[in-house]
């Protein structure tokens, strides 16, 4: 496949210098788009051995994990004024700030789950590095859940809300009493 992370050096002020930045640039779109699609089949396997959201969703949680290179990424459900986590993987798991029940308006993942907005890289104390980026999970205009993450690198919003759309999708398809 190749070497996508070297890097050409080339300091001439012309337009090879251009060239350069040029090829770089796309080099790391490729790999970034490797990355992706790697990300993507390994999820495709873990869910074509089936069992369910409940057995499905801890290693699909994993795989984001490792490819995101995340702290730790977790999915809670609702039933009414409560938030259960269903699964949660990572290199950390215990660094993501909720109980393994909590309720609905209670801390940053349950506010997300009341008020029914994302939240994108919020830094949990002054002095940390780590942020904690969370989406709602719809079915409709009702939040049946919350998809929350914890990273040392900022979390990109598109990202997270197209990991939040697949998570209601798995869920929905698995478990549609969700």
């Amino acid at each position: 496949l190749g070497r996508l992370d070297t890097r050409v050096e080339v300091a001439s002020g012309d337009e090879f210098e251009d060239l350069a930045n040029s090829f770089n640039q796309m080099a790391g779109q490729l790999g970034r788009q490797f990355d992706t699609l790697a990300m993507r089949y390994e999820l495709t396997l873990a869910l074509s051995r089936g069992g369910g959201a409940s057995v499905s969703l801890q290693p699909c949680l994993a795989i984001l994990a490792r490819h995101l290179d995340l702290l730790a990424i977790g999915v809670w459900t609702r039933d009414g004024d409560t938030l259960t986590r269903a699964a949660c993987a990572g290199s950390a798991p215990e660094t993501i700030p909720a109980a393994e029940h909590l309720a609905v308006g209670s801390g940053e993942i349950g506010r997300i789950a009341a008020e029914g907005r994302p939240c994108a890289n919020l830094a949990l104390a002054p002095d940390s590095v780590h942020r904690l980026s969370g989406h709602p999970l719809r079915d409709g205009e009702r939040t049946f859940g919350v998809l929350a993450a914890l990273g040392a690198r900022p979390l990109d919003s598109f990202a997270l809300a197209s990991l939040a759309s697949e998570t209601e999708v798995l869920l929905a398809e698995h478990d549609p009493d969700m």
